[in-house]
């Protein structure tokens, strides 16, 4: 992994731009966000990107456009492009993919895990060195060695030094009493000195308990706390309050049960999906060992885009189809 390099997420989905952006972050690389095509391509000629990480459907110009535009700017020809795709929209046309020079492992179906996408970064960014920025050509012309007017006078060597040292007693000035060969500097330790009177210092103070991570939903939404749980691998409670009381549990940085106080009929991923749509309240999280049956089995990643799927469903019907 190259540090610091420079990433373009472009996704019309704010979701998906939350967390990939977290996650590419969080590995040090410097990233730069985009909602369509034709911003991506003013913010890739400003600050041209190391790796273009592109969803394929998005309004204004879409990922096929973004592309073909990008490749025929010569700055910008040779950044390695990583497709975000539904599989069941897009298979039709992924046979296109070759034509714009992109391989099969240029492209991530979703829903995607982070560590694979992590990987294709990496791997884009091996196959782009040196950078696509301003590439330095691979030779070098050796600079001219100037001739010597004389042949340079050989080295002399210097006489060897007698190792190992001679065992025999009295050699090199020495007294025949003295051991060889040497003894361990523990032989000659001085004994400890004796400590000044001092006065007896105070007792320690027992540490301070760490305080529980906290905030507003309207600064920190669920999906961005889910993400960094995820990333951290933390285990605990993360305890919500907006319409209602509702609580999720986590182990190793995955949601295994959640609950809803007025809703106990609701399984724990309806739950999630619920209290991803709340924008306002509390949260507070507290680590901790948790000791329960894994009644969700899913990502936190899946949970996530299948979340932002039936909120954009809702939405939508809210809306009409006219909207």
């Amino acid at each position: 992994m190259r540090m610091g390099a420079r990433v373009l997420v472009v996704d019309d989905d704010p979701w998906i731009l939350r967390m990939v952006t977290a996650s590419l972050e969080k590995r040090s690389y410097v990233v730069d966000t985009a909602k369509e095509g034709r911003q991506a391509l003013v913010r890739a000629e400003a600050h041209p990107p190391d790796v273009i990480i592109s969803d394929l459907m998005m309004p204004v110009m879409d990922g096929w456009t973004f592309v073909r535009e990008l490749r025929q700017n010569p700055r910008l020809s040779r950044v390695p492009i990583i497709f975000l795709t539904a599989l069941g929209q897009d298979e039709a046309r992924i046979g296109q993919l070759g034509e714009l020079g992109i391989g099969p492992d240029d492209y991530l179906p979703k829903p995607f895990r982070f560590e694979d996408l992590q990987r294709r970064v990496s791997r884009a960014l091996a196959r782009s060195e040196p950078s696509s920025r301003g590439a330095i050509p691979e030779t070098q012309p050796a600079p001219p060695v100037p001739a010597a007017s004389s042949p340079p006078a050989p080295a002399v060597a210097p006489p060897p030094y007698p190792y190992p040292y001679p065992a025999a007693q009295g050699a090199y000035g020495y007294p025949p009493s003295y051991p060889y060969p040497y003894p361990s500097p523990t032989a000659y330790a001085y004994p400890p000195r004796p400590e000044p009177n001092r006065p007896p210092s105070p007792p320690s103070r027992p540490p301070k308990r760490a305080t529980a991570l906290n905030g507003r939903l309207e600064q920190l939404q669920l999906s961005s706390l889910l993400v960094m749980m995820e990333m951290e691998r933390k285990a605990g409670v993360l305890t919500l309050k907006g319409t209602t009381h509702g609580r999720i549990f986590l182990r190793g940085g995955q949601v295994i049960c959640a609950k809803l106080d007025d809703r106990p009929e609701l399984s724990g991923r309806e739950c999630v999906y619920e209290m991803l749509r709340w924008d306002q309240g509390t949260f507070s999280f507290n680590a901790m060992e948790v000791d329960m049956e894994d009644t969700v089995n899913s990502t936190t990643t899946h949970l996530l885009m299948e979340g932002a799927r039936l909120i954009d469903e809702s939405n939508r019907e809210v809306e009409g189809p006219d909207a």
